[in-house]
């Protein structure tokens, strides 16, 4: 353990204040800060330690995991004090019950409704082309009435008047069809965002039932789900072999550790998500780097 007589002068007299100020908000990271100081980064980290306590030392553990992913240091005003909500799944543990999923009432009807236009659509289709057909078939005996004129007035005036109804019709029609058409295109846009709001992130070997609605995630082959690239993704500690003797092989402890990976993505990225999780194994591991409580 190293001495604090090591620390220097500058180093001894950095405040709490100026250790948030300089990473909250001015976005830098604690290899940035260390040369300012005269420190190493680990004497940095354990002179930070000792000044804000341990819950404190997590909060900017993460925050500078998240400035170095954001561009190494930049100079980026982060919002303090907002405090970041994340929904997780709890799971019991004890009898492994499948989570259920509230799944908003909006999703079901939309379905329902776009089903409903969609055949509306294709009902309005098939007559407009049956009064193109029948309009075609009007004009002819039109052409052919206005030859005969003179010998067929009276004839002449059914036909222009099955034409001009036949017209109006198809335009009622094609109004029809546009209004529709737009009213399809309002509700396909909501029901996508509602989807995109809607994120499952899917535990490897997972056994539950796949939601039908939303935006679902996994890193391994799953039916019904997403595949994601988790590459570049770091973990703020990584996993240690004990934990992957927890697993049956080493093919298993990498999707895991992929997974592990996919929900710090999102949790740094503060969107909100559901984890499908029913492995008491995996569930230790996210208590365990601090993704769920």
């Amino acid at each position: 353990m190293e001495s604090r007589k090591l620390y220097t002068q500058e180093a001894r007299r950095l405040s709490a204040q100026t250790i948030f100020s300089s990473i909250i908000d001015g976005g830098k990271t604690f290899w940035e800060l260390a040369p300012e100081y005269g420190v190493t980064e680990d004497q940095l980290k354990k002179i930070i330690f000792e000044k804000v306590g341990p819950k404190e030392y997590r909060r900017l553990q993460k925050i500078n995991w998240r400035n170095q992913t954001s561009g190494g240091g930049r100079r980026k005003k982060a919002v303090s004090k907002k405090k970041i909500k994340k929904i997780a799944t709890r799971v019991n543990t004890e009898e492994m019950d499948i989570a259920v999923f509230n799944i908003p009432n909006e999703i079901p009807a939309l379905d329902a409704q776009l089903t409903k236009i969609s055949t509306e659509i294709d009902r309005l289709n098939s007559a407009i082309q049956k009064k193109q057909e029948l309009l075609k078939s009007e004009s002819a005996k039109l052409e052919k009435a206005k030859k005969a004129f003179e010998e067929a007035k009276k004839q002449l005036a059914i036909v222009q008047k099955h034409y001009s109804i036949s017209e109006m019709e198809l335009f009622k029609l094609q109004s029809s069809l546009l209004r529709e058409e737009k009213y399809k295109g309002m509700l396909e846009e909501k029901f996508a965002e509602l989807q995109s709001k809607q994120i499952f992130l899917v535990a490897p070997n997972y056994r539950g039932e796949i939601p039908q609605y939303g935006t679902v995630v996994a890193v391994t082959a799953i039916p019904g789900t997403t595949l994601e690239d988790v590459s570049k993704v770091e973990l703020m500690q990584n996993v240690s072999a004990d934990e992957v003797f927890c697993f049956k092989n080493m093919e298993e402890a990498e999707a895991v550790c992929n997974y592990l990976r996919l929900v710090m993505k999102y949790f740094c990225e503060d969107k909100e998500y559901t984890l499908l999780v029913d492995d008491e194994n995996i569930i230790t591991l996210l208590k365990k780097h601090e993704l769920i409580e």
